[in-house]
This record gives C-alpha cells, sequence and structure tokens, in this order.
C-alpha cells in the first residue's frame, strides 16, 4: 500500500513539475515575441516607437497623416522603432514584423513599413508587392539616403524618420492622385545618387555618342536606335526621372545624327576635363574613359532597401 502511495506521489509531482517548465517556457516564449513584435492597439497600429525616439507631436502627426492616406487609398504606412533586432538581421526582422502587423490591405498589399533598430544603426524601408511599381529598390534607397541617413547618423531619430516618413506619404498619394490634407511637404537633407548618376551618364554619353556618330555615318541606323534607347532606359533605372530620361534620349539622338560633340570641336573642351578622345574606335574609347556610373540603389530581390546609419 505504502508503494502504491509512493508510486502516486511521484507521478504526481513529475506532472506538477512538468506543468511548472511549461509554464515557465509559455512566459519566456510570450515575452520574447511581445518585445520583438507587440501587438499593436489602436494608438500603435500606425506608429510603435518601442527605441522611445520620437517626439509627442511627431507621432500624433504620424498617425493622423497614416490614418487620412489609408482612408483616401487603403494603403498603410507604419513606422517601428526597436532598441535591438534581436540577432536577426535587419531584412528578416522587417519581414517577419510586416507579417505581424498586417500592413497594407488584403489583397492589395499595400503596406509601407519603416523599420528602425537603434541598436544595430540598421534602416529599412519594406514595401508590399502592390506599391513596388512606384517604391521601386532604388527609391527608397535614395529616400534613405537623402532623407533619413543624414540625421540617422547624428542621432536625430525624430527628424529622420519623419522626413522619411514624409517623403514616402508624397509618392504614395501621388501614386493614388490624391492629396492629404495637412501633409509637410520635404526636401531632401542631401542629393545623392539621382544627380551623380545623371552627371556621370551625361558625360559617358557625350562621348559614346560621339564615337557611334563617327562611325556609322552611312550606316548603322538600327545601331543607333538600340544605342539611343539602352542609354535613355539606364538613365531612367539610375535616377528614376521619367523627364531625365527623355532629355538624355534627346541630347544622343541630336549628337548621333550631327557629328557629335566631337564632331562639333568638342575635343579641346573634353581635353580640359581629362577626358582622353584621340581614339579612333568605340573599343579604344570604352578602354581610355575613366569616369563610371555612380548610381545608388536598394537591395536586390525586390519588397525594399536597407540602410546602415
Amino acid at each position: 500500500m505504502s508503494n502504491l502511495i509512493r508510486t502516486k506521489t511521484k507521478f504526481l509531482r513529475g506532472i506538477l513539475c512538468a506543468i511548472v517548465i511549461m509554464g515557465i517556457l509559455s512566459i519566456f516564449f510570450l515575452t520574447s515575441t511581445a518585445q520583438a513584435f507587440p501587438a499593436p492597439s489602436t494608438s500603435e497600429k500606425y506608429v510603435n516607437d518601442q527605441a522611445g525616439v520620437l517626439k509627442q507631436e511627431t507621432k500624433q502627426y504620424m498617425i493622423q497623416m497614416a490614418q487620412k492616406l489609408e482612408e483616401k487609398t487603403q494603403a498603410q504606412i507604419a513606422v517601428v522603432t526597436v532598441k535591438s533586432l534581436e540577432g536577426k538581421t535587419v531584412e528578416e526582422y522587417a519581414n517577419e514584423v510586416f507579417r505581424a502587423y498586417e500592413i497594407g490591405q488584403e489583397g492589395k498589399n499595400n503596406g509601407v513599413l519603416i523599420l528602425c533598430s537603434t541598436g544595430e544603426r540598421k534602416l529599412r524601408i519594406e514595401v508590399g508587392y502592390g506599391l513596388e511599381g512606384r517604391l521601386t529598390d532604388g527609391k527608397t534607397g535614395r529616400i534613405q539616403d537623402e532623407y533619413m541617413v543624414p540625421d540617422l547618423k547624428n542621432d536625430n531619430y525624430n527628424d529622420g524618420l519623419k522626413k522619411g516618413f514624409n517623403a514616402l506619404l508624397q509618392e504614395i498619394a501621388g501614386e493614388y492622385q490624391v492629396t492629404i490634407e495637412g501633409a509637410e511637404q520635404v526636401k531632401p537633407t542631401k542629393q545623392t545618387a539621382g544627380t551623380s548618376a545623371f552627371s556621370s551618364i551625361f558625360i559617358v554619353s557625350i562621348v559614346f555618342s560621339s564615337l557611334i556618330a563617327r562611325l556609322g555615318k552611312k550606316k548603322g541606323k538600327i545601331g543607333k536606335m538600340i544605342y539611343l534607347i539602352a542609354i535613355a532606359g539606364l538613365t531612367y533605372f539610375l535616377t528614376q526621372s521619367i523627364i531625365t530620361g527623355i532629355v538624355i534620349f534627346v541630347v544622343n539622338l541630336i549628337l548621333v545624327n550631327f557629328g557629335g560633340f566631337i564632331g562639333f570641336g568638342g575635343r579641346r573642351l573634353l581635353r580640359r576635363r581629362r577626358f582622353p578622345v584621340e581614339a579612333d574606335s568605340l573599343e579604344e574609347a570604352s578602354q581610355a574613359e575613366d569616369g563610371g556610373f555612380h548610381g545608388g540603389g536598394g537591395s536586390s530581390g525586390g519588397g525594399g532597401s536597407s540602410r546602415s546609419f
């Protein structure tokens, strides 16, 4: 009888220990999950400042503008700041937050997340598929470079995140052709990729179009057209500006059909700019020219771009 009692007692103790261990593990799991992805309340649906870097008036402004945007377009912008990425990459963390918060309308995937980690000093703009046509990797990368990173480098998180939010707000409103009343107009803190890419393309295209004009005076119309389309397409890809692509196309169209800049006596000017132009073939000119393209852009694979600051 006593053995039976001892056996039952051990059995009950074992069950009790298992329950306690499971409870501890459950609490630990729920706490870890809550730290990474706290369920957003109504007030935190658009802004969740876990790192505590945003001013109260900035949070209120973002919430109001995000609400107006959603009312007019159904698109959503969420801003999340954290102190740590919990050992994950910024891409992994942003993707998990994006899904956990269910940003954007179901079936439309028209949501955008701004994620900033103050601990790892990482920044990412995650874009739903429904807005990737407007918010390409290149464009979101430039928004970070020109509007956000300069302030974030100086630990001015409030202004940097607000400028990035406003830049995205303008882009999405433009995509849906709506006006968001009360939205602040924002200008880049720093001009980077677009200006640099345009300058490089413009100078290099002058050299190439001139050489093509010299080598194809009697034939090669198809080759010239392929070149014109390619240079215009590359310009648009790097600058995300249709107008800039058209300007480059027209300039090169004139040059390849009227002898090129070199044929107009541009050798002297290009020599002054340290561009070698004595080559008589396109191949020689390509080897001699020491410029390049310096376009900025986001990460590959679609869905957004990341930056360190």
